[in-house]
């Protein structure tokens, strides 16, 4: 996380920072996997990811041990476009798909803030 995640979202690297993002996530889930049934807490879940997985999704997993789970778009757009196609094959059901705006640029430290002071 620290030498390879941290570095690209600090080079506001997307893609980058959505494969270590998901390589991180896929090992903590095969390693917790028999004590949660599986690489995901929820079945559901489960079938949402790994139907983004197959669309090239990279940045994705769930949060501790779930059962949230959640996928990194690069824009409202694709975001808008990962929503549609999973509702359109059926998965989802049962959950709540909400799409979340995060930052859009990386924050300014407090330093600049103060105008270097």
């Amino acid at each position: 996380m620290v030498e390879r995640a941290l570095p690209a979202l600090a080079a506001l690297d997307f893609a980058s920072f959505c494969a270590e993002v998901g390589h991180l996530q896929a090992r903590m889930g095969a390693y917790f996997a028999s004590l949660q049934g599986g690489i995901f807490t929820s079945p559901r879940v489960a079938a949402v990811l790994e139907g983004l997985r197959a669309d090239g999704v990279t940045g994705l997993g769930q949060s501790s041990w779930g059962p949230t789970g959640f996928a990194f778009a690069a824009s409202e757009h694709e975001g808008q476009e990962m929503l549609s196609a999973l509702r359109q094959r059926g998965l989802g059901a049962g959950l709540r798909l909400v799409l979340a705006r995060g930052a859009t640029k990386a924050p300014r430290s407090p330093s600049a803030e103060r105008g270097n002071r």
